[in-house]
């Protein structure tokens, strides 16, 4: 049985001891992005893409995507990268991560985002920045 010697607080931490050759280690996990995501949220047309983005001009207060692609270029790339991925015959899942769920790797990706992350060709980060 484990036991805490010292101070208590509210917050977490771990100790580790690790042999390597390389101090760079390679984790890998595998996650159902479905399991962040609304069922809504996961899109598979381009009439999909175009609403999904016409209420994203609409939550900018924006009358159009083109407004929205006027004022916010970057919504523009990521409306073409997403029509791109449609037509491979790829899904668009729009989610979201939480750091105060409790599970270690939802606060990785609340905290650290998709970004830094080693994809397969077959998985596009259209849009991944981590924090707040």
């Amino acid at each position: 049985m484990k036991t805490r010697q010292g101070f208590v607080s509210n917050s977490s931490s771990s100790s580790f001891i690790v042999a390597a050759k390389n101090s760079k280690v390679k984790i890998e996990i595998e996650i159902d992005l479905e399991s962040f995501c609304r069922e809504e949220n996961v899109i598979s047309t381009l009439e999909a893409v175009d609403e999904r983005f016409y209420d994203i001009a609409k939550d900018y207060r924006c009358d159009s995507k083109q407004e929205l692609f006027k004022i916010y270029p970057k919504q523009k790339q990521d409306y073409d990268k997403c029509v791109e991925a449609i037509t491979k015959g790829m899904k668009i899942y729009f989610g979201s991560a939480s750091s105060e769920s409790g599970d270690a790797v939802e606060t990785y990706l609340c905290d650290n985002g998709f970004n830094d992350i080693t994809t397969t060709k077959d998985i596009v980060i259209i849009q991944g920045e981590g924090g707040y």
